[in-house]
């Protein structure tokens, strides 16, 4: 049976070879090669079969962004695609990809990658440096643990949207109850009028959408340390951070073409 089954994987791999789960099985190998230290950070439970319709989030240690990036387009080459938009700012980018194979029959693959350098906000990291991240793995790739993930999917929209996803609130809700002391020392580099922000806000009773005070709470707080805290290195960033917003208008990363038609198809 087990021969059965390890034989009926390869040839799917095989068939495969080219597509979605082509690319994505080139992707983590060539990483691993390159010695990048990443975690796939949510979405994965289809893995590596495909990322579930999504983007596929990837977080990496801070020192291996160039060799993340170098990889990552590589991987591309490798699985017969090409990059058709490539996004940067300061400890992101984001490369969207498409790609198509003939053997043995056609096939169209197409993903979006966004690398997470570290993790920051205009600039600001918030994980401390030399903490390892809470992972495991899945189907042999590196995720985050579901509690780590999600209170950094919450804290992402919280600093950038200001509100609460809810597909992360119970998870990151159990977490600041059971894993708070781990996680007060991975966001160390929040303050701690942040970080007191951020689990009353998750341990919070007041409904998802009623929370936006709440929310501008926490961003208020980080940003208030992060410039008092290095004030010359924040206002920098800042304004790099700024540039590269700029520079997307001025050279966009890729083209949307948008196919109309008198019966508004």
């Amino acid at each position: 049976m087990g021969g059965l089954v390890l034989v009926k994987k390869s040839v799917d791999i095989e068939l495969m070879s080219g597509s979605e789960a082509g690319f994505l099985a080139t992707l983590f190998s060539t990483l691993a090669e390159a010695r990048v230290r990443y975690a796939v950070m949510r979405n994965y439970e289809t893995l590596p079969d495909n990322a579930g319709g999504s983007d596929l989030d990837i977080i990496v240690d801070r020192e291996d962004g160039s060799r993340a990036k170098m990889a990552v387009l590589a991987a591309i080459h490798t699985a017969g695609g090409v990059p058709i938009g490539l996004a940067e700012s300061i400890g992101f980018f984001k490369v969207c990809a498409i790609g198509r194979t003939v053997d043995p029959v056609t096939r169209w693959w197409g993903q979006c990658v966004d690398i997470n350098v570290g993790l920051l906000f205009r600039g600001y990291p918030l994980l401390a440096a030399n903490i390892p991240w809470p992972m495991r793995l899945h189907n042999g790739i590196p995720v985050l643990c579901e509690g780590f993930a999600g209170t950094l999917g919450v804290l992402k929209e919280v600093l950038n949207n200001q509100r609460i996803p809810v597909r992360y609130a119970p998870s990151a809700r159990r977490a600041a109850e059971d894993e708070w002391p781990q996680l007060e020392r991975l966001f160390a580099s929040l303050g701690r009028t942040a970080l007191a922000a951020l689990r009353a806000l998750l341990l919070s009773d007041t409904p998802v959408d009623e929370r936006r005070g709440e929310c501008k709470k926490v961003r208020r707080s980080l940003l208030v340390h992060a410039l008092f805290q290095r004030p010359i290195v924040y206002c920098w960033h800042r304004i790099c951070y700024e540039v590269t917003k700029v520079r997307r208008f001025v050279k966009p990363p890729g083209l949307v073409v948008a196919i109309l038609g008198v019966d508004g198809a």
